[in-house]
C-alpha cells in the first residue's frame, strides 16, 4: 500500500504517517520501497508470526500450569467447619470517652 493512502483513513498527515512507518521499519515490522515519488509499505509478517508463536507457547505453558494447580486444589481436603468463633472486642485506647472527641488527649478529664 502506498504511504499516501494510509494518511486519510488514519486522520493523519503524510508526514506523520511517514514518521510512524519509519519507526515500524526500524522495528522490522514493515518494509518499504520507493518507486518514483511513491513510497510503498508492506507488512513484514515473519516478526509478527514469531511473536504470535511465542505468545501461543506461553499461553499453553500457563494453561497447563493452571490446570495442574486446579487439580491440586481439588484434591485438598475441605476446610473444617465448626462453631463460629467470636473476635475479641476492640478497646477504646485512642479515643476520649468522656467528651467523644476522639482526640486521644485527656482534655475532658482536666480539672
Amino acid at each position: 500500500m502506498a504511504a499516501s493512502e494510509l494518511a486519510p483513513p488514519l486522520g493523519m498527515t503524510l508526514t506523520g504517517v511517514l514518521k510512524h512507518v519509519r519507526a515500524l521499519e526500524e522495528a522490522r515490522l514493515v518494509t518499504t520501497s520507493k518507486e518514483g515519488r511513491t513510497r510503498w509499505c508492506q507488512l513484514a509478517s515473519r516478526p509478527l508470526d514469531e511473536a504470535a508463536a511465542w505468545i501461543d507457547e506461553r499461553r499453553r505453558l500457563w494453561e497447563h500450569r493452571l490446570d495442574s494447580f486446579e487439580r491440586h486444589v481439588a484434591r485438598l481436603p475441605a476446610p473444617e467447619t465448626g462453631p463460629a468463633t467470636e473476635t475479641p472486642a476492640t478497646t477504646e485506647t485512642d479515643t476520649d470517652t468522656d467528651t467523644g472527641t476522639g482526640t486521644g488527649t485527656d482534655e475532658g478529664n482536666r480539672p
